[in-house]
Formats: structure tokens, C-alpha cells, sequence
């Protein structure tokens, strides 16, 4: 049985090193560590969900999931922030660009899994 695909963006090699981690056995895993690399990807190659951070140095992840939401080769793509932005401005901004769920950092294994898993 294919494993379904997960892209990981974050610029912070140790959130990206954690998540897959997390989720290596379990699914395939795709990285980026940039909101224009991450389109460049999906686009060459769509992953089943994005696990997409918000506070990036080159496109933040608000401006990533709106391009996503407005495209519709990846309109569907399941996108979940994972973000330290912790406040409910954050993340009522981060639904209304089209997030399907949000996930405060630090984050444990258990949110993660059961998170990925309810959208794949």
C-alpha cells in the first residue's frame, strides 16, 4: 500500500528534524524550508497535506496557504499551520486563508498524528 505524502515547511531545521520524526513511519515525508520552495514542490509534485509554519523569512506561511487556497491544482491540498503564533488573532487569520487546522508550537506527537491522520 502507497504511504500518503506529507510536505513539513519551516525554516527551523529542528521543527522540521521533530515532525518528521514524528511521522516518517507512518507516512512519506517531502521538506522545505521556505514558503517559495514549498509552492515550487507541491506544483512539481502535490503532497497529500501540508504541515506549513507561518513565520518565515522569505514568504510568510499566510501568503503560502492563500496561493494554495487560490489555485486550483492545490485548492484541495489539506493545509495545517504549525506555528508559535499562539494568539486568537493568529489563528483566526490562519482559517480564514484557507487552513483546514492549527497547531501551537511546541507541539507533541500525539496532536500531530492525530491531526495529520483526521485530514488524510
Amino acid at each position: 500500500m502507497e504511504k500518503n505524502t506529507v510536505l513539513i515547511v519551516d525554516d527551523e531545521i529542528m521543527n522540521i528534524y521533530l515532525l518528521s520524526n514524528f511521522l516518517t513511519p507512518l507516512y512519506e515525508i517531502m521538506l522545505s524550508t521556505g514558503g517559495k520552495e514549498a509552492l515550487d514542490k507541491v506544483l512539481e509534485h502535490p503532497p497529500d497535506l501540508i504541515l506549513l509554519d507561518i513565520m518565515m523569512p522569505d514568504m510568510d506561511g499566510y501568503r503560502v496557504c492563500k496561493k494554495l487556497k487560490n489555485n486550483p491544482l492545490t485548492t484541495n491540498i489539506p493545509v495545517i499551520f504549525t506555528s508559535a503564533l499562539d494568539s486568537r488573532n493568529d489563528i483566526k487569520k490562519g482559517y480564514e486563508v484557507g487552513a483546514n487546522g492549527y497547531i501551537v508550537k511546541p507541539f507533541d506527537q500525539e496532536t500531530i498524528l492525530k491531526t495529520v491522520s483526521k485530514y488524510l
